[in-house]
Parts: C-alpha cells; sequence; structure tokens
C-alpha cells in the first residue's frame, strides 16, 4: 500500500471519528417480570417488565398473554410508549381481555421497538421478550 493511501485512509478513519452523529446502542435489555397481576374478573392482566434503550429515542411496546383453558386459549394483549433515559426503566401494560384469564400459569410474549423522531420516525432497533408468568 502507497504512504498515500495510507494516508488517506488515516484521514478519512478520523473524519468518521471525530465527526460521526451520535452513537445509538439503541435496546440494551428488555425483558418481562415473572408476575402479572390479575385484575378481579380475570379481563384485564398487568404485565410488567424492564427495557433499557438509548437517550433520545421513543419505545412502542406490545405485550400478549396466553392462558391454557381446558380446550380453549384465553389471551389478552395491551400497549404502552416510553421516551428512553438509557437507564434500565420499568414499563407496566394493561392487558385486556374478552375471553377471562384465572390465577395460575400464563405465557407472556412482549416486543419492543425504538424510533428517533419527530418530525420523522426512524426505526432503530426491535426486541422480543418472552416469559411463563404467574397470573395473581
Amino acid at each position: 500500500m502507497t504512504t498515500r493511501r495510507q494516508g488517506f485512509i488515516i484521514v478519512v478513519a478520523a473524519l468518521a471519528v471525530c465527526c460521526a452523529g451520535p452513537a445509538f446502542a439503541n435496546i440494551q435489555t428488555f425483558t418481562i417480570d415473572g408476575d402479572a397481576t390479575l385484575a378481579p374478573g380475570g379481563l384485564e392482566v398487568t404485565v410488567t417488565g424492564t427495557l433499557q434503550c438509548s437517550l433520545g429515542e421513543s419505545a412502542s411496546i406490545g405485550v400478549a398473554v396466553a392462558q391454557d383453558r381446558g380446550q380453549q386459549t384465553a389471551t389478552a394483549s395491551g400497549s404502552t410508549q416510553l421516551t428512553c433515559d438509557g437507564s434500565l426503566q420499568s414499563w407496566s401494560i394493561h392487558a385486556i381481555t374478552n375471553s377471562g384469564l384465572k390465577t395460575g400459569p400464563a405465557g407472556a410474549r412482549a416486543s419492543a421497538a425504538t424510533f428517533l423522531g419527530p418530525p420523522t420516525f426512524v426505526l432503530t432497533d426491535t426486541a422480543t421478550a418472552t416469559a411463563r408468568v404467574h397470573l395473581r
């Protein structure tokens, strides 16, 4: 490699390091807690967890809970939004069902997506978490 080419590569690398925009790590952690709170009547369940995403991003989280009820499966779903601050943040979603849930074991699946914006929204990352939860 010529000295001139090496010098050019060093200059380009230095410009990339010093002048690049902010680096985003996006979603670092995404979890579902093992216990969920069932409302009286079983038509709503509160699912909680944690999310750590990059400062300046917004996050959209959706959750679905499924519980085997013999020949049927009862399902509940819900969503929430939060503003990422770079720390490990707690989230809570009230998932609604028409079929009724009961205390006991259930499966939960949550999806998170992070965005930059406005004025335009740019998807920066996605993550999925699954857990066996106990409805109490």
